[in-house]
């Protein structure tokens, strides 16, 4: 998720995150701040846990092993 840092570094800035010092890539995110998965076809997705209150939910983990299981 290195991109992070650049491509969202106005909304990463802009919001009261624990993730703001991102922005920049100025920090890591600490360790157990989400999951990343990679289908066998090499589609993939994050998520960080508690970016945003109500954007992720530790609760959709089961959906999203699921999902990339399928894949």
């Amino acid at each position: 998720a290195y991109h992070v840092g650049w491509t969202h570094a106005s909304s990463l800035r802009s919001g009261q995150s624990v993730f703001s010092s991102l922005a920049g890539n100025a920090a890591l995110p600490p360790e157990g701040a989400g999951l990343q998965m990679t289908s066998k076809y090499g589609s993939g997705m994050g998520v960080l846990w508690d970016g945003y209150s109500g954007v992720h939910s530790a609760d959709l983990v089961p959906e999203l092993m699921a999902f990339g299981g399928a894949k």
